[in-house]
């Protein structure tokens, strides 16, 4: 996308990105979907194997790209026409052909909650390219990186101060592929200003991977 201004948060292996892209959605539309999605998407609260979940979401995505993770299984709902819009403009942000986005996460958090502890996302169905791209919407809020307990990157124990720390805004995209999520892991803290923010975790998830890996005794299908 012309003049979009990016930045590398991390230093990282061939073929991993961890980039913060700035104003992928701009000012008006920037607003204008958080509005839209906060109110007309079918937000619930799902169980995990840790317990209820401390915010709603909701999943979109193509025909059988399921997103399992910590013994939750979601299937899609078809896009909707807001979220195909915001899709192909994430896809151009981060020059990722048409579709490479195959299915969406959306996280709602309130004003004043939404703490993220450090993770790493499951991208074992997200096929070779390994990707998640986070559209921010609503409020800012800070956006950390570290390595992983063991990842390639440690030099030694110890070593995992935080190596970035940016503020995320309305309409910027973090997005995170190859190796990332095996190298690095991410926290968004909360602070007590933060208010209302959405985040859409736009993935590359391959359609029936999770159904192949069920029929195979969990060893996965092959990745797309």
């Amino acid at each position: 996308m012309e003049g979009l201004a990016t930045e590398d948060l991390a230093t990282l292996p061939l073929g991993s990105r961890c980039t913060l892209l700035r104003g992928a959605v701009r000012g008006d539309a920037a607003a204008a979907a958080f509005s839209t999605l906060a109110s007309e998407l079918p937000w619930t609260t799902e169980t995990d194997e840790f317990g209820l979940h401390d915010r709603k979401t909701a999943y979109f995505g193509d025909a059988d790209c399921v997103f399992a993770f910590c013994g939750l299984a979601l299937s899609p709902r078809p896009w909707t026409p807001a979220l195909l819009r915001l899709r192909a403009l994430v896809e151009e942000a981060c020059g990722l052909a048409p579709g490479a986005l195959t299915a969406c996460l959306a996280n709602n958090y309130p004003d004043g909650e939404g703490h993220i502890p450090w993770h790493h996302d499951e991208v074992r169905a997200h096929g070779q390219l390994r990707a998640v791209a986070s559209l921010s919407l609503g409020a800012p809020r800070l956006f950390r990186i570290r390595r992983r307990p063991g990842a390639a990157l440690a030099a030694a124990e110890g070593e995992r101060e935080v190596l970035c720390e940016v503020e995320v805004r309305p309409g910027d995209v973090v997005l995170m592929s190859g190796g990332t999520q095996e190298l690095l892991e991410h926290q968004l803290p909360l602070r007590p200003s933060d208010g209302h923010r959405i985040s859409l975790t736009f993935r590359s998830i391959v359609p029936g991977w999770e159904g192949r890996r069920a029929a195979a005794g969990g060893e996965g299908g092959e990745e797309g």
